[in-house]
This record gives C-alpha cells, structure tokens and sequence, in this order.
C-alpha cells in the first residue's frame, strides 16, 4: 500500500494474480512485478547476493532473507544473474 506521502507501507511479497506491489527508491516509483526465490538445497553459501546488494538479501537470525522491495528491478535481476549455484531465480 502507497501512503500519501508516496511510499510504500507493509509491502509483502507479490503474488500471482494480485495487482503489481509499488514503492519508491530514492523518488523513483518501481513496480515490482517479479517474485525472486531462493532454493535451499542448491545454494553453495557463496554470498555474492548477500555482498552485492546487502539491502535486499540478508541473514537475519541465522536465516536467509529476500526483502524484495530493498532495491529497484533491474538491481534484483542483475544480483540474482551472479548466483553460482543457480540457487536464486526470478518468476514473472
């Protein structure tokens, strides 16, 4: 959801079928209409996502953590094209 100021507010994940989520980064508006996955057992723990674009993928608790909404599109696909292992993917 979009408050009045223009930024985005308990964003979550986009689902298939839903209507794109927004946000702004840095006043520009982005529509993320990708969802990015992580597949556990592929990953080789080689953390170019984690180094690469530390606001969207983190280790919070001792978990693996995809804050979608940290860095426009294009930033995502591009950390997610570094991926070794294969282990993230983008669905549209």
């Amino acid at each position: 959801m979009i408050n009045r100021g223009g930024f985005c507010v308990g964003c979550a994940p986009f689902e298939p079928g839903a209507a794109p989520q927004a946000m702004f980064f840095y006043g520009k508006r982005i529509t993320y209409r990708m969802k990015v996955s992580w597949d556990q057992k592929t990953c080789i723990h080689a953390a170019k996502c984690v180094e690469n674009l530390p606001a969207v993928f983190q280790v919070q608790d001792g978990k693996f953590v995809i804050i979608q909404d940290g860095a426009p599109e294009e930033d995502i696909r591009r950390v997610v094209g570094m991926c070794p292992s294969g282990a993230l993917s983008i669905s549209e």
